[in-house]
């Protein structure tokens, strides 16, 4: 059993939350308390039985909202560091970690604490906010008296306000929310006496045993009787995060040996380390050290490339509970990425290695490929600092932080009179399946002259054929090139600087991030206080104190199975036979539940497949039957044992060019979208070029996995609890799978752990699934998905393909004519949604007088496509602007003067049919473009790529336009006021972390004029606000307010005879008493449905705003950073600005992972290879911008909108493509600057680092000086 398995099965112990369960997003993070030691772990991947005598602390034991809240948790609350919340205790406990291990870090040690947590929701700068504010030397300061009266003029008459009307006196401060001012604060290390239960050294449990023994003679006796195929050593077990499928029965804990801890320095000036030192232990002996004045600057030199490794090791969690030997081991038993082997090949460490009869001192490179069988790796040794040596340590990965390497190398060389004086050591991993060095290379170098070009060439000309790449790794000729750009950058590093040239400089300077900064700033209302006020978000505290329920944390009834899917691993073959009997075999396993079982309709209609396959699986990942046993886990182990045979298996089609080949299609087609005649457009063209573009797909990873328990109940009625999004989709799917009427289905959430458009359509699998095992079983059936099943078997953003030509008049866009494919998937439910918005949202702010766009879906054996966050609106931005951005070159134009050139103007209509009537895009444009200083850094960005050859920068200007579609949607309200003026109000809408209820609650107190702290939002029920429409499209928030407005609208005009009676200074209370004393209904319910005219177009109104992305590149390596990111956002009269701007930030940083590193491959039996969080890399906070600044536009109320609002959750991922264009504006610096084609590269998305390397078409012969 997991720490964090038992701590949720505590009572009111269900803070601490399984995300993705393999210790890769943080949400499980609590603190360990061993003795004086404090750290965070990944209680996900911490067995149980490996924390005895310690006491862990959750965010339950810091505070709560009955005993008082821990200032850490009220801070991140209210400075919106919560969205869905779901991640909010891991932060907590991090930040509860560091300040109790450090009570007064710096800003720059707060940022870089938090390597090891994923937040999906806030664009993490608003987390920075709250935590850096504990900071030694944060700008923040202690709270000030609060002013009692409202400032300046009346937002009603404009004259002086005299501090009478109801708002002043409910809102006094109003103006001063949002703006974070809290007490000193002083962090008290509290040391919890020690549990006094004996310790247990031999723990035996269902045929598993977990040894921990006191010394290395006890634990080599043990290594010499047990089997070794069943036995293993472990210490922190995060290796378990990774490689999941060996089970051992023979578990040796070995973290209590003290003979394997601790340092010494060696008479011979080498350094010795314990193997059981974790490895933030080892980083604070080598600080310790960095820092003695026993040991000379020599000596020392080789620390900092040390540090640079050790820091960049998996994360804080992990590096806090993991050992260095324990690494080192991985990479002797796996094909594992070490960065520690590697820092160590360099510095020709050596290994010790004991066994019962024998003792070994291996160099790494003999090491990881020795069989150490029953050996116990004991130390490491390895030489310190030498005269003249050059160490220097590189790591290239997919995101900045908490990311394997692609490849990582050392090299290190004694430097005398400008000769490597001895052969020097080039160590790399990643190109072979273990550790290699490059010998050859090594002995060619020594004794030679470095400041020879020749040398250097004819050394990159041997290492080229000296490091092939193993074919089984993927991406081998990046991985080569890789590899030969950092040893150039080590080679460079060797030179006299009088030998290096000024603009090749760059290559050796390593990218130190600072300390991040951030501006915010909007507007207010205040006659419509508290809408359009910086409220921080209701629920905010419960979340991150631990309280706020999610799905998952409904308390199990005695009665309670537990459910997990049965997958298929073929993707396209008829079913011969499903064997279950295995899995029922096992203890515990209560049931396999079938196709055979569905009493109604097997098809669900959202997704247009089976529940579950019966004949035949189209899809590797399609769920063929539901195992149900007594416990999670046991559910778990029985369903891996289920075998299903396959026959007549046909090879898949998976990719958008495998169905255009095969052609593969869908039947279902979209009219095109078409503005004047595309043909004429063309012929009457000066210049006509053509181009394509891709945009690869983006998983959802909700943190909160897909959820649902389903409890049956009298009369064959069924109560689902299920995390989704469209409750009204699940009620009637699983109305239809039972064959049972819709009122026999309740379904209800009270908030979701993310969505992102996950839980719209992909709800409905595991609420039918519980819901047809609980039916049968008649009993309660929970069920949880594992991230693997969850990314495997549902659907997640289409990839597209485009093929575009382009007309050219007079230097302005004259004809644009757009083929595009989508990949749907095996199903096409989302064709008319998805496909429909992105074939109108084609050209988006662009004025393009001869238009046509069509969409082609393709049918492949992959899951069922569905909408993600910006579904259409996104990739139409992209490919519009990839356009642009191509005509521009083509023309030899400024991107930014291009795009200036052919904005849309007011009154234009656009190809999807819609005028544009309010149009301020313009006017945003050039106001970024000044308040950005964007000139001025064009032109200093030009000039630092002419100054630098091998780092560029790029910046851009990208505007954005989001078509708002409502019509016919629908989201009820029931508004409920009680006897003591306590007000309850019931929505259409789920909150995912959006906000909803609390817009929802600040809309009702400003109809009923009342404190925000009368009001709560209430469970969403279909019992109670049946008939809704998915929350999704940006537009629930709003409409579910005004149907909550019109509710007490309702209840107004009921009370105007109330009041009236009673007089102008009855209380609240008074006038419901009195309603109540003479029969008045205080319950409405208010259903706003959006409507217009015959004909008119799809989209009401526009949301507008506008991006400039400065970005930085190392050509050599394909990496990147965000320099500084400028965004200005038309959200009208925000009904929250605090909560807007957190969806703003959130939403940028989400489709920055789109962007820029969320890649998703397909291998040949067409399953993902990236199904996890080892593999699969949104952003974390050490990737956002160094520098980011969001205004709200002000003074510009939507004419159109709900109180004069705008939508704001999913505009924002189309901005965050301009970052994959200043990335591409660098590397055609580079490409222009070395003679190669700048009119007609582009990237396609994601520009992972692989992506940029390969574009930049970087020749080995290039690596000169």
């Amino acid at each position: 059993m997991s720490l964090l398995s038992f701590i949720r099965s505590l009572p009111h112990h269900t803070g601490t939350k399984k995300g993705c369960g393999e210790g890769g997003c943080g949400a499980c993070t609590v603190m360990l308390q061993d003795g004086t030691k404090n750290y965070s772990v990944n209680s996900c991947l911490r067995p149980l039985v490996a924390c005895q005598g310690m006491n862990v602390i959750t965010t339950e034991g810091i505070g709560n909202s009955k005993v008082g809240l821990h200032p850490i948790q009220t801070r991140l609350a209210d400075n919106s560091g919560t969205q869905c919340g779901f991640c909010s205790p891991g932060f907590v406990m991090e930040m509860y970690t560091l300040l109790t291990n450090n009570p007064k870090p710096t800003e720059d040690e707060v940022e870089k604490y938090f390597d090891g947590h994923i937040c999906r929701c806030t664009g993490y700068r608003p987390i920075y906010t709250a935590f850096k504010t504990f900071a030694a030397n944060s700008e923040s300061k202690p709270d000030e008296p609060k002013k009692k009266n409202c400032k300046g003029s009346c937002a009603k008459d404009g004259k002086t306000c005299k501090n009478t009307c109801k708002l002043s006196k409910l809102y006094p401060d109003i103006e001063e929310l949002g703006i974070a001012k809290f007490e000193k604060y002083e962090h008290e290390v509290k040391i919890h006496n020690k549990p006094t239960d004996k310790f247990i050294h031999n723990i035996q449990y269902k045929g598993v045993q977990w040894i921990t023994p006191n010394s290395v003679q006890e634990c080599l006796q043990y290594l010499s009787t047990l089997p070794v195929d069943t036995t293993s050593l472990v210490f922190g077990h995060t290796s378990r995060g990774i490689y999941k499928g060996w089970k051992a029965q023979n578990f040796i804990d070995i973290q209590y040996i003290e003979q394997l801890k601790g340092y010494s320095i060696n008479p011979d000036s080498t350094l010795t380390v314990g193997s059981t030192n974790t490895i933030s232990e080892f980083i604070d002996i080598i600080n310790s050290l960095n820092q003695s004045p026993s040991l000379t600057a020599i000596q020392k030199a080789i620390f900092p490339e040390l540090l640079y490794v050790l820091e960049r090791i998996a994360s804080h969690q992990v590096r806090n509970a993991g050992s260095i030997g324990g690494n080192l081991m991985l990479s002797n038993k796996n094909s594992f990425p070490s960065d520690l082997a590697i820092a160590l090949m360099g510095l020709n460490a050596t290994v010790t290695a004991i066994s019962s009869s024998s003792q070994l001192k291996l160099d790494i490179g003999t090491f990881v490929n020795q069989n150490l069988d029953k050996y116990l790796l004991t130390q490491i040794t390895f030489p310190l600092g030498l005269p003249g040596q050059v160490f220097k340590t590189f790591k290239t990965s997919q995101r900045n932080a908490f990311s394997h390497a692609i490849v990582n190398s050392s090299f290190s060389g004694v430097v005398l009179n400008n000769l490597l004086t001895t052969a020097p050591v080039l160590a790399f991993g990643n190109i072979r399946l273990k550790q290699i060095r490059a010998t050859s290379t090594e002995q060619f170098l020594k004794g030679k002259v470095l400041s020879d070009p020749s040398l250097l060439k004819a050394a990159i000309a041997l290492l080229s054929t000296e490091l092939q790449p193993d074919p089984n790794i993927h991406d081998p000729p990046y991985r080569q090139g890789l590899a030969l750009s950092h040893f150039y950058k080590w080679y460079l590093s060797l030179l006299p600087s009088n030998v290096l040239p000024p603009n090749l400089s760059s290559a050796l300077t390593r990218f130190v991030r600072p300390v991040t900064q951030a501006e915010q700033s909007y507007t207010t209302d205040p006659s419509e206080y508290p809408v359009s006020a910086p409220i921080p978000k209701l629920g905010g505290r419960l979340q991150t104190s631990g309280e706020a329920q999610y799905t998952a944390d409904i308390p199990n009834t005695e009665d309670t199975l537990h459910a997990y899917f049965v997958i298929s691993e073929n993707a396209n073959a008829t079913i011969a036979s499903i064997d279950p009997s295995a899995a029922l075999a096992v203890p515990g396993v209560i049931s396999w539940i079938s196709a055979a079982d569905i009493p109604g309709n097997p098809l669900l209609p959202s997704v247009q497949v089976p529940l579950f396959a019966s004949s035949s699986v189209n899809y590797n990942g399609q769920p063929v039957g539901l195992i149900v046993a007594t416990d999670e886990n046991v559910a778990r182990v029985g369903a891996k044992l289920v075998k299903i045979t396959y026959s007549n298996s046909v090879t898949p089609v998976a990719t958008i060019q495998q169905a255009i080949q095969a052609q593969s299609f869908h039947p279902f087609t979209l009219p095109p979208t078409t503005l004047g005649n595309i043909d004429q457009g063309l012929a009457e063209s000066d210049i006509v070029f053509s181009g394509t573009v891709s945009l690869g797909g983006q998983y959802h990873l909700h943190l909160e996995m897909q959820t649902s328990l389903a409890t049956p109940g009298e009369n064959g009625e069924i109560r689902l609890d299920v995390a989704s999004q469209d409750t009204d989709t699940v009620q009637a799917t699983v109305s239809s799978i039972l064959n049972i009427p819709r009122n026999k289905v309740t379904v209800e959430v009270k908030r979701c752990g993310g969505g992102y458009g996950g839980k719209l359509n992909n709800s409905a699998f595991i609420a039918s699934a519980t819901a047809l095992a609980a039916q049968k079983l008649s009993t309660p059936v929970k069920a949880v998905m594992d991230i693997d099943t969850n990314l495997r078997m549902l659907g997640r953003r289409p990839d597209y393909y485009v093929e575009y030509t382009v007309g050219i008049k007079a230097g302005l866009l004259h004809a644009l004519k757009i083929k595009s494919y989508l990949n749907s998937g095996i199903g096409n439910a989302e064709g008319p949604g998805t496909g429909g918005v992105y074939n109108m949202m084609l050209g988006t702010v662009y004025s393009i007088p001869n238009f046509f766009a069509e969409v082609v879906f393709c049918k492949t054996n992959i899951p069922p496509q569905t909408s993600v966050r910006g579904p259409g609106w996104t990739p139409a931005s992209f490919v519009t602007e990839h356009i642009i951005e191509h005509a521009a070159s083509v023309l030899g134009q400024a991107p930014h003067d291009f795009k200036r050139n052919n904005l849309h103007h007011q009154g234009d209509v656009t190809p999807d049919g819609t005028k544009l009537a309010y149009w301020n895009l313009d006017k945003i444009f050039d106001q970024l473009r000044s308040t950005s200083d964007y000139d001025a850094r064009y032109a200093a960005v030009q000039l630092y790529n002419q100054q630098n050859k091998w780092t560029k920068k790029g910046i851009t200007i990208m505007p954005v336009r989001f078509g708002v579609a409502w019509v016919g949607a629908h989201y009820p309200a029931l508004v409920s006021i009680y006897g003591d003026g306590s007000v309850n109000v019931f929505h259409g809408g789920v909150e995912i972390g959006q906000g909803i209820d609390t817009k929802v609650a600040q809309g009702v107190a400003f109809k009923l004029g009342i404190p925000l702290e009368s009001i709560t939002v209430g469970r969403h029920s279909s019992q109670t606000v049946p008939n809704t429409i998915g929350t999704g499209g940006s537009i629930t928030s709003a409409l579910a307010t005004r149907s909550a407005l019109d509710a007490c609208d309702v209840i107004n005009t009921r009370l105007v005879p109330i009041k009236s009676l009673l007089g102008p200074n009855a209380t609240w209370q008074e006038i419901v008493q009195k309603a109540l004393q003479l029969g008045v209904n205080l319950q409405a319910q208010g259903n706003y449905v959006p409507s217009s005219p015959p004909n008119s177009p799809i989209f009401q109104y526009n949301s507008y705003s506008c991006i400039v992305q400065e970005v930085f590149v190392d050509v050599l390596t394909g990496e990147h950073q965000i320099l500084r990111s400028d965004i200005l956002f038309d959200a009208g009269t925000s009904l929250n600005p605090a909560v807007d701007i957190g969806q703003v930030e959130g939403g940028y940083v989400m489709g920055l992972g789109l962007f820029l590193t969320e890649q998703i491959d397909i291998d040949a039996t067409c399953k993902p290879v990236q199904t996890n969080t080892w593999e699969y890399k949104p952003l974390t906070a050490l990737d956002i911008p160094l520098d980011w600044r969001v205004p709200l536009l002000k003074d510009a109320p939507n004419p159109v909108g709900i109180l004069s609002s705008k939508a704001v959750g999913e505009p924002p991922l189309s901005l965050s493509a301009s970052a994959l264009f200043a990335i591409q504006h660098a590397i055609a610096d580079y490409r222009n600057t070395s003679g190669k084609d700048t009119k007609n590269y582009y990237l396609n998305a994601p520009a992972a680092p692989a992506k940029v390397w390969t574009s930049a078409q970087l020749d080995p012969s290039e690596l000169t000086f």
